[in-house]
């Protein structure tokens, strides 16, 4: 699958795309069975279609958070904050945090106040465009708000690059804003424990850009500059380098419901023991035709 962004640019991983291409597949006769595998920009995906084309997608692994606390602070009010702010195990007192990770597309998220009403547009321009994201060619920005009176249930507004306007929905985005809410422990009972991690805004780069100085095979897994390998179940030990994981590294399967204007998304994944890394992850939700034409050249 190669993606083309609303500007008629090459772009990275669409959650979204995937899935109403399988669903495409699927209407055109092309897959014959109700599964299948296919390759994108960030690696191999393997899908699955039922009968209500509702479409299952599986998403490469993330293998950090990167947590800033002081280099966006300027960019959004500080009374549109969220309830994030009351619950997250932060690293950096009374600090407000903003997230980076990697699910396939360069995903920022933000805790706010009043969804709503909250200018996407204006707020997620200036982030997309933000000086620390220039390297990467900018990052999407979602504004993330829980939905108190249910557990593990979220909602998403998404301002997409290639788009430069918020969009109905972002699948790579639902599956960044479930795992960023678990992390910071917005729901109860979602077993994640951050681990300690180091404030990265004051961190000294490397010539390549790289937030840590490391060996050149492992920097693909920690750099915003570089995408990570497609990898199932891969743990780091404490020397940097990797091993399979074991049923004792598995922690437990995590699910959020994922509320978009678009519609509803479901994420789930597995959380790795002692380590930063997502594995496991499924991103489900209907694809459903909406119209057909026909082109003449």
């Amino acid at each position: 699958m190669v993606y083309y962004d609303a500007d008629g640019g090459e772009g990275t991983m669409c959650g979204n795309g995937g899935r109403c291409a399988v669903a495409y597949a699927k209407h055109l006769g092309v897959l014959q069975n109700d599964d299948c595998n296919f390759m994108a920009c960030d690696g191999p995906h393997f899908a699955t279609i039922d009968t209500t084309n509702e479409v299952t997608l599986k998403m490469k692994n993330v293998e950090r958070i990167v947590t800033h606390a002081e280099i966006f602070k300027e960019c959004i009010p500080l009374g549109a904050y969220g309830i994030q702010q009351q619950t997250q195990r932060t690293r950096s007192g009374n600090k407000i945090e903003h997230y980076f990770l990697d699910t396939g597309s360069p995903h920022h998220v933000c805790f706010v106040r009043d969804l709503d009403t909250f200018d996407v547009e204006k707020y997620g321009s200036l982030i997309r465009n933000h000086p620390y994201y220039k390297d990467i060619n900018g990052s999407n920005v979602n504004f993330v708000s829980d939905r108190c009176d249910f557990p593990n249930e979220l909602c998403v507004r998404t301002f997409e690059c290639g788009v430069e306007h918020e969009t109905f929905s972002c699948g790579t985005g639902s599956v960044a804003s479930a795992i960023v809410a678990a992390y910071v422990g917005l729901a109860p009972n979602s077993g994640i424990s951050p681990p300690e991690l180091e404030d990265v805004d004051n961190i000294e780069r490397s010539p390549e850009g790289c937030i840590d100085k490391m060996d050149a095979d492992l920097c693909s897994s920690e750099c915003l500059n570089h995408q990570s390998p497609y990898v199932d179940s891969v743990v780091k030990t404490a020397n940097g380098t990797r091993k399979l994981a074991t049923n004792s590294d598995i922690i437990k399967t995590t699910t959020w419901v994922v509320h978009t204007k678009g519609g509803t998304l479901t994420v789930t994944w597995n959380k790795i023991s002692h380590e930063q890394l997502y594995s496991e992850i499924y991103l489900k939700g209907p694809a459903v035709k909406v119209f057909e034409g026909e082109y003449f050249i």
